[in-house]
């Protein structure tokens, strides 16, 4: 029936009316011929590309018009709308919303036609008009994070598009900014053009417009932050480029100045550090500007390089100069020591953990700071006041330190580690800790949101949402060799050449680093008949 309906001209047709009927901007009609036209596209690849061979992804961007004036019937004189008129109403952002959910469906990920329409869709140019809906202050926050989203699957893994949304400069209204009221209104000397992407990492981390209450404010910060992983995510010189922007915060002042004109990294640094002096709203700024920077870092060892090099502190002011690193573990300790909100916290140290694991030099500079084993060895044997969450990423990270303590001038050699790992704390204990991370209500809902199974990534309800998907992939990637390399002596995981009976079961993991992993990484390899038989009777006990 799709089929028949679609050959029997119904795209042309369906969105004839919508425009005879004053665009996204027009009654139930409107609303009506956009559901049509998304029920003969869904599920339906052979309709889809008809509709995108029929020019009909070319039609989109004017359904994006929030002026009917500027639309084709408002220019030929057809329609005329007073300004004062242009308010959003509740039907033009349910027919807004359909037009965006048709968009996200043409490009859903893992369809054989998507990388074709994505290419369509920006040749036709679809997306400043999305990014004008997305930073319309006006629009509600549905419709913007939608706006949002959609962008993000435009260029989400299309190498082409990602690069020519890199480029795109923005000059932001003094309404869009988020420090509007803070500074007289004269915001004559900000209009500066900006990337794009500096301007949606404000959106994620930057200050909540006082207009718009925090609850629906969420699911812009959320969106914006899918749209800067689907810009980084899979693309090394985007990763690369966005490290080369982090700066120590200026003299602006983290949390409480201006965040216009930052740099996207100076911006993501700045909030990290300036949690202390804002409000408990601003937890949520913390734990997007923590996704966003194990975004950049992940899987990246040059990034994480340029990231080592950041210190803060004031030498004028007699402060000594602080790695970034320690800097973020210092006020992890402060959030706990100070009864903040346990997901500040949690962000803070899953940051840490994206930021050492697989990178040994990373781990010589925490370990430089040795009230940083300290504090982990505090939070893990800690018996009242810290959560489950906080105590198991605190283990995590300790069994991260020890497996990638492998550099020769490390301050803190594994063999001065292990006692610390087997006797005050127990490889048991910390592996119990982790365990408990892993079974809790938190972080299944993390690892639903990663593997697709809850709505839009982050989109779900605040109250559920601690972790995410960066550290959710790198925990699956990582719990196996986590969990052998905690086990071991200092010199196990170079010279053992088989520990599957220490391990339950993980027969055969080898000293040998794979090619291109950290020296002393685990890595499985083929089991030898002894380890077979010891997995097996493990299998039928």
């Amino acid at each position: 029936i799709q089929k028949i309906v679609a050959f029997e001209n119904a795209f042309d047709h369906l969105l004839g009316i919508v425009d005879e009927e004053g665009g996204v901007r027009g009654n139930i009609v409107v609303q009506d011929c956009l559901q049509l036209l998304h029920n003969l596209l869904d599920y339906n690849v052979s309709n889809r590309n008809f509709f995108r061979e029929a020019s009909g992804i070319q039609r989109l961007p004017n359904l994006l018009i929030t002026d009917p004036n500027l639309t084709a019937a408002g220019r030929s004189g057809a329609s005329t709308v007073d300004a004062d008129d242009l308010e959003w109403t509740a039907q033009h952002a349910r027919n807004m919303l359909v037009v965006l959910d048709i968009i996200r469906m043409l490009i859903q990920h893992g369809n054989t036609s998507t990388a074709s329409n994505q290419t369509a869709m920006q040749q036709c140019g679809l997306i400043p008009p999305l990014l004008q809906l997305a930073l319309a202050p006006e629009a509600p926050s549905s419709v913007r994070s939608q706006a949002l989203y959609a962008i993000g699957d435009i260029i989400r893994t299309h190498s082409a598009n990602q690069n020519l949304f890199q480029r795109i400069l923005i000059t932001a209204a003094p309404d869009d900014d988020d420090d509007t009221d803070n500074n007289g209104g004269d915001s004559g000397d900000r209009a500066i053009p900006e990337p794009a992407i500096v301007i949606v990492i404000r959106l994620s981390v930057g200050k909540r417009p006082a207009a718009v209450p925090a609850n629906e404010y969420y699911i812009v910060r959320a969106a914006a932050a899918y749209l800067v992983q689907a810009y980084s995510g899979g693309n090394p010189d985007a990763q690369l480029a966005l490290a080369a922007t982090l700066t120590p915060p200026g003299s602006g002042g983290p949390a409480g100045g201006p965040d216009e004109h930052q740099s996207a990294g100076s911006l993501i640094v700045s909030v990290l550090l300036g949690w202390r002096e804002a409000g408990a709203e601003d937890v949520w700024r913390v734990w997007y500007a923590s996704l966003l920077l194990s975004t950049i870092l992940y899987g990246h060892t040059e990034c994480k390089q340029l990231a080592l090099k950041i210190t803060v502190g004031d030498e004028t002011k007699g402060e000594e100069p602080l790695p970034l690193l320690n800097e973020l573990m210092s006020q992890a300790r402060q959030a706990t020591q100070g009864g903040a909100e346990s997901r500040l916290a949690v962000s803070l140290l899953t940051l840490v953990c994206v930021w050492l694991v697989s990178f040994p030099k990373g781990v010589s500079a925490f370990l430089d700071e040795s009230s940083n084993v300290a504090f982990l060895v505090e939070l893990i044997n800690g018996s009242s006041g810290i959560g489950v969450l906080v105590q198991g990423v605190a283990a995590f990270l300790l069994g991260l330190v020890y497996q990638f303590d492998t550099e020769p001038d490390t301050p803190m050699t594994r063999d001065a580690l292990h006692p610390i790992l087997s006797k005050r704390v127990g490889a048991d204990q910390l592996l119990i800790r982790v365990q408990r991370l892993r079974d809790s209500r938190e972080f299944q809902y993390a690892m639903g949101l990663s593997a697709g199974t809850h709505s839009n990534a982050y989109g779900g309800a605040p109250v559920d949402v601690y972790f995410d998907g960066v550290f959710t992939d790198l925990f699956k990637n990582h719990y196996e060799g986590f969990r052998a390399a905690v086990r071991l002596g200092p010199s196990d995981v170079l010279a053992n050449p088989s520990y599957a009976h220490l391990q339950g079961g993980m027969a055969g993991y080898t000293s040998s680093a794979a090619s291109g992993s950290a020296p002393g990484t685990p890595v499985l390899a083929a089991a030898t008949p002894l380890s077979r038989a010891v997995a097996d009777d493990r299998a039928r006990r």
